[in-house]
């Protein structure tokens, strides 16, 4: 291979290692693995939050209701992160404000976690009639 022939060949090879570096360090970023993590560690300091705060003490250890709060092992499904966010800050019915106990932060990994309670309830769980019954 003659001089000239060989940069060329080392510049296609430069520009095909940079693409595929490129490609790899932006496809990490958009890897679900990478894109998770923050919100995986919010869910847990989130789930350690509801252990540790009380929350199990009306709503049961994991969300199940109990004797005083409701079961949230929908909550997920029923209501907006804002909503959910506005319910522990300000209280509502027999719940306290939390605004005052908890920080942002802290309200922010709960949402976090009581969006990943998305079970059917019964009612929603059950299938239509059939016709003719």
């Amino acid at each position: 291979m003659g001089a000239k022939a060989e940069r060329r060949y080392d510049a296609g090879m430069r520009f095909c290692l940079r693409d595929a570096l490129l490609f790899l360090g932006t496809a990490s970023i958009f890897h679900p693995a990478f894109a998770d993590a923050p919100l995986r560690a919010q869910v847990e300091a989130g789930a350690a939050l509801w252990a540790s705060s009380g929350c199990s003490h009306c709503h049961g250890a994991n969300g199940e209701g109990g004797d005083i709060g409701p079961s949230l092992l929908d909550v997920g499904r029923r209501l907006k992160p804002e909503a959910i966010s506005m319910q522990i800050h300000n209280g509502g019915k027999v719940m306290p404000a939390f605004d005052n106990v908890l920080t942002g932060d802290q309200i922010s990994d709960l949402v976090a976690y009581l969006r990943t309670k998305r079970a059917k309830t019964p009612k929603q769980a059950q299938a239509p009639p059939q016709r003719g019954q």
